[in-house]
């Protein structure tokens, strides 16, 4: 006799699906109606941050992506059993060709993405919390056509809360073992979306957030009520990248909010929403790397992710956070549970801008152990470097610098032709696909793009009215990897203010830059450096060229070639198609 065992849950499911068809086969004449009604579940199989591990003989290194596209659910004749319909995605990155084919990068064509694809069916029990489902796939996998007959079970909680809000289980293959088809099982982790109830921040003391360290900055008046939409349609939709600032004289391990085992501190934190509800309340996923480069569509991984939740506070204007650390001693996703909730944090959203602080969003992190607890970290500070929110009403830009400005705009202004044009401050001509050229370390490209023209955002400038002449001005600029400012692979960013003359062509700029880590430690004071000139001459615009902008600019450091923060000066032209990089 053959006995089923516990770990063939393909035969138990197959059995259930029997009984489930005998027991309901008197009654679905009566229930077609009700049996064929789809459920509205807002949130369930909404998986998109899963992790996964296993299926060696299936998938391959560079499946990072698990998607649940199409899921519908519907009523049974069996309170609390739900019939599954659902889609299953595993998906590779795209990759490109190898280079020195003889083919240059405009021309380089995308190779087949690797991707599974299964269609699935089965039932949910809310009450036993599991998810059962079968069905079939295929797909390219290193370029070979697969076929895969599977089982997938989940442990799904119909209500969740912070300990119960991990979706859990394994996709397993039908087929024997000795099957070219077959594969060893893969384990899910990921973090449910489904009716979460909030009790963090209710349990949380009045005085864990009293102390926010961002309290020399103006803030947004922002006057929100806990009721309104604006909160969540608006201000939680915080996707963005945020750089993490560590104190000057952090050198041990408590510095690292990701604990001691880490070697490799993070200086990025990508701060993603998972829901967001009534009255203010927000989940939200921290996601710590070490790289700006790779950080968008990440799959979630427990060892460097945090899971929050939190509230707009209307009286400080500003969104409180309790985050919690993704244990999973085994590493095996099996164990997965949510707890060490003793991580805090406060986002605020500053009023005045200026190029030495133009985040949108500042705030701070810390820990609420004490020094001698495993876990315990010192406090750091975090600022977007994005500009999702420079179009809130309140946020004002101030200028600071454009006296120096001025300086070096006298010092290089030229006489142009008679009758010139040139763009205006507030033309789409402003924005600049910048090649740039460095003597010592060749070439690499780059783009600007305004930010404030006068006291109004660029955004609202393209298509108005034309103002003539000398406009205050100021500039994000953004470097791709360039070896004279950088030893790494991150992008270097530098903001810049001053004047532009569209009467000559001239744009003036103080530019600024915020150090990282190792080159905070090589100055005395401060994070930013401040002592950069960029000039920027366009050329006329004219009717053979369709009326588009050249331009030629430099950015040079004003240091003495002695200080560690001094660097060559970058050179930068008009960024036209065909040019080899």
């Amino acid at each position: 006799m053959n006995y089923i065992t516990a770990d063939q849950p393909h035969k138990l499911l197959f059995i259930f699906l029997l009984i489930f068809n005998v027991c309901t086969s008197s009654v679905l004449a009566q229930e077609s109606i009700r049996l064929n009604t789809e459920v509205r579940m807002d949130g369930f199989l909404r998986l998109e941050n899963a992790i996964f591990t296993g299926g060696n003989r299936l998938l391959q290194s560079t499946f990072k992506h698990l998607l649940f596209p199409d899921r519908h659910i519907f009523r049974t004749p069996i309170d609390g059993v739900f019939k599954v319909e659902s889609g299953m995605v595993f998906r590779g990155n795209r990759m490109f060709p190898p280079a020195g084919n003889g083919t240059n990068q405009s021309s380089r064509t995308l190779l087949l993405r690797s991707e599974l694809r299964f269609k699935l069916n089965g039932f949910w029990s809310s009450s036993a919390e599991k998810l059962y489902m079968v069905g079939s796939g295929s797909g390219y996998v290193k370029g070979k056509f697969r076929n895969a007959n599977v089982v997938l079970t989940l442990h799904y909680p119909l209500n969740t809360t912070r300990t119960t809000s991990l979706v859990t289980g394994k996709l397993e293959s039908m087929d024997t073992e000795d099957s070219i088809d077959y594969f060893e099982p893969i384990h899910i982790l990921a973090i449910s979306q489904l009716n979460y109830e909030y009790t963090l921040m209710t349990e949380a003391k009045k005085n864990e957030f009293s102390e926010l360290g961002c309290n020399n900055l103006v803030y947004v008046p922002l006057s929100l009520e806990p009721t309104t939409d604006y909160v969540c349609q608006t201000m939680f939709q915080l996707a963005d990248i945020y750089r993490l600032d560590y104190e000057r004289d952090c050198t041990t391990s408590m510095c690292n909010p990701l604990g001691g085992d880490f070697p490799l501190w993070p200086t990025i934190m990508y701060l993603t929403e998972i829901r967001c509800s009534e009255k203010g309340k927000v989940r939200m996923l921290l996601q710590f790397f070490n790289s700006s480069s790779s950080v968008y569509y990440q799959p979630l991984d427990p060892d460097t992710t945090l899971v929050a939740e939190g509230v707009w506070d209307v009286k400080t204007r500003s969104l409180h956070l309790i985050a919690c650390r993704i244990l999973d001693p085994m590493h095996s996703l099996v164990n997965a549970l949510i707890g060490d909730c003793s991580i805090r944090l406060s986002v605020r959203l500053p009023a005045i801008l200026t190029v030495t602080s133009r985040s949108t969003a500042v705030g701070n992190m810390w820990s609420i152990k004490s020094v001698n607890e495993s876990g315990y970290f010192l406090k750091l500070g975090f600022r977007n470097s994005g500009d999702k929110w420079m179009g809130v009403p309140g946020v004002k830009y101030e200028f600071t610098k454009i006296n120096m400005a001025m300086k070096c705009f006298e010092e290089s202004k030229t006489v142009g032709p008679e009758n010139g044009i040139y763009p205006s401050g507030h033309s789409l001509e402003m924005r600049l696909d910048m090649y740039v050229r460095n003597g010592k370390f060749g070439r690499y490209w780059g783009y600007s793009e305004p930010l404030f023209v006068g006291n109004r955002t660029y955004g609202r400038f393209i298509g108005g009215t034309s103002y003539a002449g000398m406009v205050n001005i100021s500039y994000k600029m953004i470097l791709k990897s360039p070896p004279c400012l950088t030893s790494s692979n991150e992008s270097v960013e530098i903001l810049g203010e001053g004047v532009y003359d569209d009467g000559s062509g001239l744009l003036c700029m103080i530019g600024c830059w915020h150090l990282g880590l190792e080159r905070t430690k090589l100055v005395k004071n401060g994070s930013t450096d401040c002592e950069i000139l960029v000039a920027v001459q366009f050329s006329q615009l004219t009717a053979e060229r369709g009326y588009s902008a050249h331009f030629n600019g430099a950015i040079k450091s004003t240091r003495e070639k002695v200080d560690p923060l001094y660097f060559d000066p970058v050179e930068f032209s008009s960024f036209v198609i065909g040019d080899k990089i």
